[in-house]
């Protein structure tokens, strides 16, 4: 089982790796469809790798207009729902190119294990409460 949740964490570990690099087209292989990505304001369901694309790319180019330059993770909370299920949760910090705080914000992501393989079907943005 901890080897389980080890495995979930280095895929978010990863997914947000591959985030930080804001090429919205490398960040398929870390979803599987349909997804659903919900924070305080909006609601999306994502049902392919194209409106994966169309949304990330949104959410790219608003960091790149805020002058974005990295995130930092608080250590990841991963809790096993089943063998093929998991719920990971953090606190996310994002800072400009000129090292100011951009933002910080909890998230939360179920996933489903897929082909030996973790991937996100549901992202939560929240506030960071729920997760300090």
């Amino acid at each position: 089982m901890e080897n389980e949740k080890s495995k979930v964490a280095e895929t978010i570990v990863e997914y947000n790796k591959a985030f930080a690099k804001l090429k919205p087209r490398i960040l398929g292989p870390f979803y599987h469809y349909p997804s659903i990505l919900i924070t305080p304001e909006t609601v999306v369901t994502i049902d392919n790798g194209l409106k994966l694309w169309l949304v990330f790319t949104k959410i790219v180019t608003d960091l790149k207009k805020q002058n974005y330059d990295r995130s930092e993770t608080s250590p990841l909370n991963v809790k096993l729902l089943s063998d093929n299920l998991a719920v990971v949760s953090a606190v996310a910090t994002r800072y400009t190119e000129d090292n100011q705080l951009l933002t910080n914000f909890g998230f939360t992501y179920t996933m489903r294990k897929v082909e030996d393989r973790w991937k996100i079907i549901v992202g939560t943005i929240h506030d960071v409460e729920p997760v300090s």
